[in-house]
């Protein structure tokens, strides 16, 4: 894990708290619709759900990488609160939490938010 997504999920599972649009953030709004910040560091990442992202070449590796770039569902502030909630749940209390039940996760996303809910 990325320690500023490492940060970041410590942050969040600290308050269990909603963020927010964060307007002061410098790279505020990433994506062209932006209700919630809370997941600024998707706990799914990387879904590989080809329908919210897809594989780029990363221009300072050269390597493939998941790019979340055109994904705005889990911004979406009813999104960011379920998804908040299932983590609660699940007892997730560290970001190591997230990382051990990182394919549980993906599955749950699955059930719980389908493509036509996106």
């Amino acid at each position: 894990m990325h320690p500023l997504a490492e940060r970041h999920f410590a942050t969040v599972l600290q308050s269990y708290e909603l963020a927010g649009p964060n307007e002061g953030c410098k790279y505020y709004p990433c994506h062209s619709i932006v209700e919630d910040c809370t997941w600024c560091y998707c706990p799914f990442y990387p879904c590989e759900d080809e329908s919210l992202g897809e594989y780029v070449i990363s221009k300072r590796t050269g390597k493939q990488v998941w790019s979340c770039k055109r994904c705005t569902w889990i911004h979406r502030k009813r999104v960011a609160e379920q998804v908040l909630e299932t983590l609660r749940g699940l007892g997730v209390r560290s970001p190591e939490d997230i990382e051990r039940l990182h394919e549980r996760l993906l599955r749950i996303k699955e059930r719980e938010w389908p493509p036509e809910a996106r």
